[in-house]
């Protein structure tokens, strides 16, 4: 559609979407192709492929944020980096204005949602599954 979403399931091009040349992927993570967001709405996301590994030991997940002009949103698995949206991919787009990165407080949510929007099928044998989180 004309506001640069591209086709379920396809990268969208830095051409049709501007905001997606300026972001920053891990070595293990890669831009999701399964949801850029729903009806007149975008979403930036990026999965972080795993090993069996990660299921058997404790690890960290962080989140840091920098606001101003040069700020950033990152996420880091283990000290890693696994996704940056910088505050340029935040500029001026068609009739959208720049926005910022947040200067308020925010808030953390963790969950263990499931769908086949945000990742691939998931085995059902796999459940009943736990999420436990030692500080935040």
């Amino acid at each position: 559609p004309g506001w640069g979403r591209p086709e379920e399931h396809r990268t969208p091009s830095a051409s049709s979407a501007p905001w997606y040349r300026s972001l920053s992927y891990g070595p293990s993570a890669m831009p999701n192709p399964n949801f850029y967001g729903m009806g007149t709405y975008d979403s930036l996301s990026a999965e972080q492929l795993i090993n069996d590994t990660a299921y058997d030991r404790p690890f960290r997940l962080a989140f840091e944020y920098e606001t101003g002009d040069e700020g950033y949103m990152r996420w880091l698995w283990d000290g890693e980096m696994v996704f940056e949206v910088p505050a340029v991919a935040l500029g001026a787009y068609g009739s959208t204005p720049s926005r910022l990165i947040p200067e308020e407080p925010m808030y953390l949510i963790l969950g263990t949602s499931v769908s086949r929007v945000w990742s691939h099928v998931i085995d059902p044998a796999s459940f009943p599954a736990h999420l436990r989180v030692d500080f935040v």
